[in-house]
């Protein structure tokens, strides 16, 4: 009786553990439509106090609402804006970075970290400075 008794409770055990670790947690996604921004300089001649602002899209790839919960930028040269509202699943936000031609032509390249309610906590966004024009996921 007493092993019965073990048997029973050891598969009751890992009958319990096998369903906690097949439970997934509910989260939100971030998907970004790209996460680097390359500006050319050779489409539109750029001056000094020219702002440049460029919008970063994402998606709630999840199945919870998706909170941003702070952008910071590399450098006080660029101001962040975001999505400050709750994303729902499927739906779409943004971050935008805006800055001047002459700070940005001093230093080339910014970068923004994006901090969200997700399972990846940190997210790389970056604007170069460049002789091309494109985005890169």
């Amino acid at each position: 009786m007493k092993y019965v008794l073990s048997f029973f409770f050891m598969a009751l055990l890992l009958l319990n553990a096998k369903l906690l670790l097949a439970q997934q947690p509910a989260v939100a996604g971030l998907r970004f439509d790209y996460k680097k921004y390359y500006l050319d300089q050779r489409k539109k001649k750029y001056t000094g106090t020219d702002t440049i602002e460029v919008v970063y899209r994402f998606t709630n790839s999840g199945t919870q609402p998706l909170l941003i919960e702070s952008v910071s930028s590399s450098c006080s040269c660029s101001v962040p804006d975001y999505t400050k509202a709750p994303v729902k699943p499927n739906e779409t936000g943004y971050i935008k970075l805006t800055t001047t031609y002459d700070k940005l032509s001093l230093i080339k390249k910014v970068h923004a970290v994006v901090i969200a309610n997700t399972k990846e906590k940190y997210y790389k966004l970056e604007l170069f400075l460049s002789g091309k024009d494109n985005v890169n996921p």
